[in-house]
């Protein structure tokens, strides 16, 4: 069996993890290169990037610290008919350099997350910004050649990694279900001081204190993209699609409605090493104003290619690093999988 295959199976709940950079209490920076670069020039070319040849499986796209795409892969030891407590996995992450080619790294906890749990990865990896690395593990009984192994009970679990050791972490957070018995965590955000935002598929978001595991709040707000957290901020499209709103991340308060024509398209967020906040959606790049009432179009819409190539094709994730734009396409609709034969990534500059 295939490594990609039994990741596709084990997803049997919509992650779409992103990673974010680390938290700064400054204001959002007013200028940079990319924004210097639009007011210049608006001519942006699109360039496909290759993704690592030597890739056999992935479990998402994060950030990087100078703000470059990475990408969590990982594959495994495992026969066709194998107790699924006996694969041992190995983890590595991608990082783009400067040159645009990919540096492959292992990751020192790997072999600690291995011997601590018999338990898979469901989603991808959540980079911290208290500098930790998060995976959320599913845990169950079975063999790989099961056809079934996809409708399986299973427990969720989550795991805080460090420099070389693993340990799991007790959230409420977790056990949260749908009224069709299924787990449905969608993104979970870290923040520097330990709290983080989980969002589900149904829109909502709540704040969970990670050291007690407890619920501190629900947020009101029921968003309809892939919530981002920036600044103690969650940015994302409201329930009509029209605009993008601004809640604060410790008092639930809506700060700021965006107006942004975000449609039928999904809306991916980022923020650079700069502290610019850039969306994409099918229209083109954003740039969201320091004042965070309106936005400016960075790059056209127009030269998205992949929506010539597909019908099914939606926004996995955006960079920004030295006024170059990276931006990730997945050419499925489920949402339940990014892997290296639905992923796609371009630049623009």
């Amino acid at each position: 069996m295939k490594s990609q295959r039994l990741i596709a199976l084990l997803c049997v709940i919509a992650l779409i993890f992103t990673g974010c950079g680390k938290e700064k209490n400054t204001p959002i920076a007013s200028d940079n290169g990319a924004v210097q670069n639009a007011k210049e020039s608006k001519d942006y070319k699109e360039t496909k990037v290759e993704l690592p040849q030597d890739m056999t499986g992935m479990l998402g796209t994060f950030q990087a610290p100078d703000g470059a795409p990475a990408i969590f892969g990982v594959d495994y030891s495992n026969d066709e008919n194998q107790d699924v407590t006996e694969i041992s996995f190995k983890y590595w992450k991608y990082n783009l350099n400067a040159e645009e080619e990919w540096e492959k790294n292992d990751v020192e906890w790997g072999d600690s997350l291995n011997n601590l749990v018999n338990s898979f990865p469901v989603g991808g990896l959540v980079t911290g910004e208290d500098g930790n690395d998060y995976m959320v593990m599913a845990k169950y009984t079975g063999r790989t050649s099961d056809k079934n192994i996809d409708e399986k009970e299973i427990d969720l679990e989550l795991y805080r990694m460090s420099g070389k050791e693993a340990e799991e972490v007790e959230c409420e957070g977790l056990h949260k279900k749908e009224g069709d018995g299924k787990f449905r965590i969608r993104n979970i955000s870290v923040g520097q001081d330990g709290f983080a935002v989980f969002q589900y598929v149904d829109g909502k978001c709540a704040l969970y204190d990670l050291e007690t595991g407890k619920e501190k709040m629900e947020y009101s707000q029921k968003f309809t993209s892939v919530v981002g957290v920036y600044q103690d901020c969650l940015f994302g499209s409201n329930e009509a699609k029209d605009a993008i709103v601004v809640v604060d991340r410790n008092s639930g308060e809506l700060l700021s409605t965006i107006p942004a024509d975000i449609g039928n398209s999904e809306i991916m967020f980022c923020m650079n090493s700069e502290l610019d906040i850039f969306y994409i959606v099918e229209q083109g790049i954003y740039r969201i104003a320091d004042d965070m009432k309106s936005s400016e179009k960075i790059v056209n819409g127009d030269i998205f290619t992949e929506f010539g190539m597909s019908s099914d094709v939606s926004f996995s994730g955006l960079w920004e690093r030295d006024g170059i734009f990276y931006a990730a396409f997945r050419r499925n609709s489920t949402g339940e999988y990014t892997g290296p034969d639905s992923t796609k990534l371009y630049s623009y500059k």
